[in-house]
């Protein structure tokens, strides 16, 4: 008897810790127009809003900037001699964003804003923040 109530204790445990994560990783994944605007402490010059992102359920994301004229357009593909694709994500704990090789601890989350902390690749003192905010696309 002891041994089944230890049993059922172990699967309640695993049910909820699986269930946190996906809680997590479904805030990330925006609907039909749904964004996630960028900003960052080290990207001073971006116009306001210029920068977005979907998360997508398949561990990519994809760009794409704002204008007034054309609203939310996909920024991916060939600009001068930059290439701009989709970039891999997948959460790692309960804690941590992985995105583009790049490792982000999750400050806070909820259903409309995201604040990442990183430590720049050359500099691993330097803290850099991230955010992003959700916003409504109309086009």
């Amino acid at each position: 008897m002891r041994q089944n109530k230890l049993l059922y204790l172990l699967f309640f445990i695993v049910l909820i810790s699986c269930t946190k994560e996906n809680r997590i990783e479904n805030i990330f994944i925006t609907p039909k127009d749904h964004y996630w605007q960028w900003s960052n402490t080290q990207q001073y010059n971006v116009g306001c809003g210029e920068i977005n992102f979907k998360f997508e359920k398949n561990g990519y994301s994809h760009r794409y900037n704002f204008n007034f004229e054309k609203g939310y357009t996909l920024h991916e593909g060939q600009y001068d001699d930059i290439v701009v694709g989709p970039k891999k994500w997948y959460l790692k704990n309960d804690s941590t964003l992985v995105w583009d090789n790049l490792e982000y601890k999750i400050e806070h989350i909820d259903h409309t804003v995201i604040m990442l902390s990183y430590f720049l690749p050359s500099d691993k003192k330097q803290q850099c923040w991230t955010r992003l905010l959700k916003v409504v696309g109309e086009k």
